[in-house]
């Protein structure tokens, strides 16, 4: 399967969703939506002789929902059945360090990010990932490689089958990312690929059409072969990233939606 992934494909498949997306709406809704949200409801009416007077119920609504639903804080507790002392202190330990990650990953600032966007986009989407450079510890301590949680615009995640709502049962995923060319070329020569060539282009994906200087479009496609996540990240019409196996058993990206819509993730 994976000798079938080649950066052509992976564009191609973005094309598609990306029309699928326009097809249905979805970037018109979310500009609006965010529009109405932080009181710009007059945006796109030409009536320049009209007072156009605003009161935004809509915002004070939203966040007295998220406020409500995260006034109480996230806990973690790992258990062992059955098993002795030293199961005890490993769960113990494991505890810990989960406990450590949402510390470090700011991880109950994210959850009311999460739920403004899936109040006001009518989705929301976090992308666990692995930074193999990011710094832990101190001292004689102090190692690499750390998890990181990222928020994911609703606008900038694709499914493979638009009209499945389970996450797990995608036959791939594409996460568009916008990075600087600095960015891009410092992680190419991190991958040991010296002279990869990148150039600044624009947000194609109906979103954010403006001309964004010194970016690039990054498509990080995952899949699955044999129940194990395989992973590979396109920057312009070659591999950032060569297919690779993650080793995960489950998509390291958790989505919800604000309310269901049959037949279709968004």
């Amino acid at each position: 399967m994976r000798g079938n992934i080649t950066p052509e494909r992976v564009k191609t498949e973005f094309e598609r969703s990306v029309s699928y997306n326009q097809t249905i709406g979805l970037y018109n809704r979310v500009e609006q939506n965010e529009h109405f949200f932080v009181g710009n409801q007059w945006e796109g009416v030409s009536a320049p002789n009209l007072e156009k007077p605003v009161i935004n119920m809509i915002k004070r609504v939203v966040l007295y929902f998220v406020a409500n639903i995260v006034s109480d804080d996230i806990g973690v507790s790992a258990e062992v059945f059955g098993g002795g002392a030293e199961e005890e202190h490993i769960m113990r330990v494991v505890t810990d360090e989960i406990s450590r990650i949402l510390e470090n990953t700011k991880a109950r600032t994210l959850n009311r990010k999460l739920l403004r966007d899936c109040a006001v986009d009518g989705d929301a989407c976090l992308y666990v990932n692995f930074d193999p450079y990011a710094p832990v510890g101190d001292g004689v301590n102090a190692t690499q490689g750390e998890i990181m949680l990222e928020t994911v615009d609703n606008t900038n995640i694709y499914f493979g089958n638009p009209e499945c709502g389970d996450v797990q049962k995608q036959p791939w995923i594409i996460i568009m990312q916008r990075r600087t060319l600095e960015e891009v070329k410092a992680e190419a020569e991190d991958r040991g690929k010296k002279d990869f060539d990148v150039q600044e282009d624009r947000d194609t994906n109906g979103a954010n059409l403006e001309n964004e200087s010194g970016k690039t479009t990054v498509l990080i496609r995952l899949w699955k072969e044999n129940g194990v996540v395989w992973a590979c990240k396109v920057a312009g019409d070659r591999f950032l990233m060569e297919p690779e196996e993650l080793g995960y058993r489950l998509y390291p990206v958790a989505y919800m939606s604000w309310d269901e819509i049959k037949n279709s993730y968004h």
